[in-house]
């Protein structure tokens, strides 16, 4: 089993030593999976072993993502050593920062009406526990406040998040990059209190790293690099002490048990899943799982709801939703890793095929930061989105959901329309 993980080590070397920087897919992707490999082998924690047929689900999706990854490599090889002979500017293509700035203050209001009751759940002492587990199933199955979840405030949050990070990257007008980090922070707060998530913090830290590591490109005096290294120190210790906070405020006393099942437990947890799926009570979905949050808001809007095809996707989705418990003490929900999403919609042959269209499209983002003389900020934010579903992997596939998805919109609807 040692020999998976030392290829996986090997193949996050490869990439960082080809790329010369730490930002690129290949290297965060492998670096995740070599940590979360380990732990899976070691099993510290005596979570379930699993079957083959996970272990291969497992294994298959990681090196066909690597698969498409060194294949969007190959194909743009001459234009990447065009680009490193020559440091590129970062250049914002956005519209108006002002109507950026209407659009980040609408899903500001709406996150304030949203978190209304989980502020007065805290105000009268309650934990993030129970925002998590009893104010956020209230929240999602109240109509008009899921669509406003779901359709606006989330799909804002996310390209808030990469579009202030790209203006950091771009090293632009300090007052646009305050007013924006501003907006940013206190949506995060408040979807904190409306939620009681973590994903977008995790979202955030990476994008910010990402960005100073593009900054830092930019930079050649010392002392802006210090500050650089700084400001990326500083913000993985508060996002870290978030977390311990969070863990702790949900009656865990061991922040590192937790984390650690948090990382690997996806595996042992896909495995229930699909011997729950093997039944014959569900059937494979097609891609409409991985991909709902495109489909879902269509189907919606069609009516198409009510289909047996489209209700076995509701159903699979709630089954990834549903509890069990590790060892029957550790309680665990909704984590079977990118790949367990492909699994569902199609067995093996999908694992294999998307995989490998996740590697290819996240390699080609990755390139379009990197072929220009001029770095664009609309590339750095598709970038950011690919690079936020990377590090969710093995948590769920990012485009599975709705607010994420739809952020892909926002980006290409806001970028600044070209004259001719």
């Amino acid at each position: 089993m040692y020999f998976w993980f030392f290829l996986i080590v090997i193949c996050f070397l490869i990439c960082t030593i080809k790329e010369k920087n730490i930002y690129n897919p290949g290297t965060i992707f492998f670096a995740i999976w070599s940590v979360i490999s380990f732990l899976f082998f070691l099993n510290p924690y005596s979570l379930p072993t699993v079957s083959y047929t996970t272990l291969y689900v497992f294994l298959l999706s990681v090196f066909c993502f690597g698969f498409g990854l060194f294949s969007m490599d190959l194909k743009n090889r001459k234009n990447r050593s065009k680009f490193k002979k020559n440091k590129a500017k970062v250049l914002n293509d956005f519209c108006n920062p002002f109507v950026v700035c209407l659009v980040q203050l609408f899903a500001l209001v709406l996150y304030v009406y949203l978190a209304l009751p989980g502020i007065r759940a805290v105000i009268s002492g309650a934990s993030l526990a129970y925002i998590r587990y009893t104010l956020r199933l209230s929240t999602l199955s109240s109509g008009i406040n899921a669509v406003l979840l779901t359709y606006f405030a989330t799909p804002i949050l996310y390209f808030s998040i990469f579009y202030t990070c790209s203006i950091l990257a771009s090293g632009c007008k300090k007052k646009l990059l305050l007013r924006s980090s501003v907006f940013t922070m206190l949506m995060l707060l408040l979807e904190l209190l409306t939620l009681g998530g973590r994903m977008s913090l995790l979202v955030s830290l990476a994008s910010v790293m990402v960005a100073m590591f593009i900054r830092g490109s930019q930079v050649h005096k010392k002392k802006g690099k210090r500050k650089i290294v700084l400001l990326i120190i500083t913000s993985v210790i508060i996002v870290s002490l978030i977390f311990t906070k969070m863990v702790i405020s949900r009656g865990n006393d061991d922040p590192l048990k937790s984390f650690a099942i948090y990382l690997y437990g996806s595996i042992p947890f896909l495995d229930s899943v699909i011997n729950s799926f093997m039944t014959g009570e569900y059937s494979y979905c097609f891609g409409f799982l991985s991909f709902q949050g495109f489909s879902s808001p269509i189907i919606s809007l069609l009516g198409l709801s009510d289909i047996p095809f489209f209700e076995n996707v509701d159903s699979v989705y709630k089954l990834i939703d549903s509890y069990i418990y590790f060892n029957g003490e550790i309680p665990f929900n909704s984590e079977i890793g990118f790949f367990g999403y492909f699994y569902l919609d199609g067995g093996p042959l999908f694992v294999a095929l998307f995989s490998f269209i996740f590697g290819f499209i996240s390699e080609r983002a990755y390139i379009r930061i990197h072929s220009f003389d001029v770095i664009q900020t609309h590339n750095i934010c598709l970038y950011m989105l690919c690079l936020g579903a990377i590090v969710m992997s093995f948590i769920q596939f990012s485009f599975a959901s709705v607010g994420y998805s739809l952020c892909i919109f926002l980006i290409i609807f806001l970028r600044k329309i070209k004259k001719k």
